[in-house]
Parts: structure tokens; C-alpha cells; sequence
């Protein structure tokens, strides 16, 4: 089944012995990719990011806790936002919803969950994540208070971010999303009861500018903000 899901492509799945976790990998690679939410440089940026600051945290709010909500990371990739969200999330009171709609991806996701669930110190903040393999135009369930949206852009710079270069050309080789970034907020606009944060280039052009009502600025990319308009649906 899963070498179906890369024919046509320069990759192969397969368990590590050892560790028993699944990675992907293609010819001449020294060491496949692993999502592990337990590594080192990992668990230093998620400690960063809940302590010192962090931009897209400071997109969603609150800073203090609050009655429970749900929140929607709709393009979870290697879901280490997903998992920051979720950690921030244990704290705070809110659940963390993941979508993933490569097949691979959801895969090397979802065995990265399985593993976080067996360890004592990822668990509880494991146990805050629910993945599904989902894309979100294809969703019609439950309104989400909140959604998050990271598509694929070209070129797209993650120097400051948990995703290492390999991570991100492997993504690009195997993503592909034809949903155009404009559907995809339009999309989520409706599925949102609260708002929509949507990650983009610094300098790229704002979608739906007449909507955005916020923005949080860093160095390299921005979170532009919207109101959700699922409650104000005729």
C-alpha cells in the first residue's frame, strides 16, 4: 500500500530498526526524514517559543486561560506548529485539530504522534492533538473557533523555524496542493467562528485585503488575521 503512495516519486518509507519510527528517504541519503518531537533542536524551540515569545502564539491568543475552544492548524505538514499550538493549547485550554492531506505526510505524522503518546513527557500535550487525513476544502463538519493556514509558497524561508532545509525540499517534492491560497482562506472564513490566521512571505501580496483586520510582522513571513463569518451565514 504505502509504495503505491510514492509511485512516481524519488522516495521509499521504512522503519527504523532501532527506533521503530517511520521515516522517508530517497537515494544517497545519509539519514531519512523523521518526524520526532522529541529532538533536541525541536524541544529548545518549542521551550523558546512558550517562553520567550513567539509570533504565531501571539496570533491566535489568549495570553491568559479561557473557556475551551477548538483550533484548526488545516495545513499541519510535519506538524511542528501543530504541536506548538497543542503545547500552548495544554496550558490554556483549547484543543488543537490536525489536517493533512498528503498520504505520506499523515503517515510519517501520525506514527510521530504515536511515538510523542509513549513518551511521559509529550504525552499530555499529545494527547491534545487529533489528526485527521483531511483537506480542509473537503470539510463540512463542526465550525472551528479558530483556523490556521501555512500552505507551500515557493522559496519559502524557515531559517528561524523547526523545519530543516532537507525537511522543506522534501515537502515541496511530494506536496501537491492544488488549492489556491484564495480558496483556502475563503474556505476557512466559513468554517471559522472566531478568526483565520494565515502564514505568508513577509513582502507577498495580502489576500482579501479588504477582509485582513490584523497583522503580526517578523522578519521573514507574517500572520495576516481575519474574522471567521461562520455565525453570520444567512
Amino acid at each position: 500500500m504505502t509504495a503505491s503512495l510514492l509511485h512516481n516519486t524519488p522516495f521509499t518509507l521504512h522503519v527504523d530498526p532501532i527506533s521503530g519510527a517511520l521515516g522517508l528517504s530517497k537515494a544517497g541519503d545519509k539519514y531519512p526524514l523523521v518526524i520526532d518531537f522529541a529532538a533536541p533542536a525541536f524541544q529548545k524551540h518549542l521551550h523558546q517559543a512558550l517562553h520567550q515569545g513567539d509570533l504565531l502564539l501571539k496570533a491566535v491568543s489568549p495570553q491568559t486561560a479561557s473557556s475551551a475552544f477548538n483550533l484548526l492548524d488545516a495545513t499541519a505538514g510535519l506538524g511542528y506548529d501543530g504541536f506548538l499550538l497543542a503545547a500552548k493549547g495544554h496550558r490554556m485550554g483549547y484543543t488543537v485539530d490536525l489536517f493533512e492531506q498528503h498520504p505520506v505526510i499523515y503517515l510519517l505524522l501520525q506514527d510521530a504522534l504515536k511515538r510523542a503518546l509513549e513518551d511521559p513527557q509529550l504525552a499530555p500535550i499529545a494527547h491534545n492533538i487529533q489528526l485527521s487525513h483531511q483537506e480542509l476544502t473537503h470539510y463540512h463538519g463542526p465550525y472551528f473557533k479558530i483556523i490556521y493556514l501555512d500552505p507551500m509558497f515557493p522559496k519559502q524561508a524557515k531559517s528561524k523555524s523547526a523545519l530543516s532545509g532537507k525537511a522543506m525540499q522534501y515537502l515541496d517534492l511530494l506536496t501537491q496542493n492544488p488549492v489556491s491560497d484564495e480558496r483556502l482562506v475563503d474556505f476557512a472564513l466559513h468554517q471559522a467562528t472566531g478568526k483565520v490566521i494565515l502564514k505568508r512571505p513577509k513582502h507577498a501580496p495580502i489576500i482579501f485585503p479588504e477582509k485582513r483586520h490584523a497583522t503580526i510582522v517578523g522578519k521573514s513571513h507574517r500572520f495576516d488575521i481575519y474574522s471567521g463569518v461562520a455565525l453570520n451565514l444567512a
